[in-house]
């Protein structure tokens, strides 16, 4: 995978880091390659919600910002989902 990181979180313990890195694929930088050579600023879209499974399988909203377009739409807290982008 190449890809650029766009955020890293580490504490450093020691000699070694130890912590988590978000990285943005190639296949997304080409989307924005345009914008970023021209010295615009580019934002990348959230859904402004997390999920997790529980113990039955089922994918719940765990957590959701009320300033996101999920919520203005109607998600919320404790919500399944049983799709997403046309996918089980």
């Amino acid at each position: 995978m190449i890809g650029i990181t766009g955020r890293g979180s580490f504490e450093k313990r020691g000699r070694v880091n130890v912590g988590v890195g978000y990285a943005i694929s190639i296949n997304q930088i080409k989307r924005f390659l345009g914008c970023l050579h021209s010295g615009r600023v580019v934002d990348h879209a959230t859904l402004g919600a997390t999920v997790a499974t529980d113990d039955r399988g089922r994918v719940i909203v765990s957590n959701i910002l009320d300033t996101s377009d999920a919520y203005r739409r109607g998600l919320r807290y404790g919500d399944q989902l049983l799709s997403f982008a046309d996918a089980p």
